[in-house]
């Protein structure tokens, strides 16, 4: 990359930031992963410049030798299923130099549905209750509560396999028995966000037959 302006950079330090959309979640830049164009900064000091396509920022003439701080403007992102975990990032200038940052940015998913509750013939939605949200490795992501419907969503979940139950201690104190006992689903790797938007589950007493 070659640019020209009329004011002398000679001893001072550059940075040059590319964000890009994390698909497999492991915070590294693949060829197959595009970049993110768009990404605004609040940035404390020197000269800031976009490429055409805005998938790059360079900022220019700052002081060597510093803690260069650069807040990452989240809000800037095109699409609400994308998250930047790390919005501040801390970098050491040297003069005469471009520093590179990759900025991975995560595509979240996010997973819905109801919760019912029978009582004779009657099946309507059941609010306040909790459902747990667990990964692959039996590890309690999220637990989010039923609107007054029966309603549920939870909009932050990486690519991967989970499992949704009722909360065991709830379905205690309760005495009641849900139906399914829990349900898999998976978040699938997309560049706008997997949705999963169909799981059911419906609460009994236990002593109904």
């Amino acid at each position: 990359y070659v640019t020209a302006r009329d004011r002398s950079s000679v001893g001072k330090g550059a940075i040059t930031i590319i964000p890009f959309l994390d698909l497999n979640n492991d915070n590294k830049f693949d060829k197959m992963e595009p970049e993110v164009s768009g990404l605004e900064i609040k940035n404390m000091g020197g000269y800031v410049l976009y490429n055409e396509a805005k998938t790059q920022l360079r900022i220019y003439d700052v002081q060597p030798y510093n803690n260069f701080v650069i807040q990452v403007d989240t809000l800037s992102l095109d699409n609400i299923a994308w998250k930047v975990e790390k919005s501040v990032i801390a970098i050491e200038t040297l003069p005469n130099q471009f520093k590179t940052i990759y900025v991975p940015v995560k595509v979240l998913g996010e997973v819905s549905g109801m919760v019912y509750l029978k009582d004779e013939d009657k099946v309507l939605g059941q609010g306040r209750i909790l459902v747990s949200i667990v990964n692959a490795n039996k590890e309690l992501i999220a637990e989010v509560m039923t609107e007054g419907d029966g309603y549920f969503t939870y909009p932050g979940l990486a690519p991967g396999k989970y499992t949704a139950e009722i909360n065991k201690e709830q379905l205690n104190n309760l005495n009641y028995l849900s139906d399914p006992g829990s349900t898999n689903f998976e978040i699938k790797i997309s560049e706008y966000g997997d949705i999963v938007d169909d799981l059911e589950f419906t609460l009994k007493k236990q002593t109904q037959e």
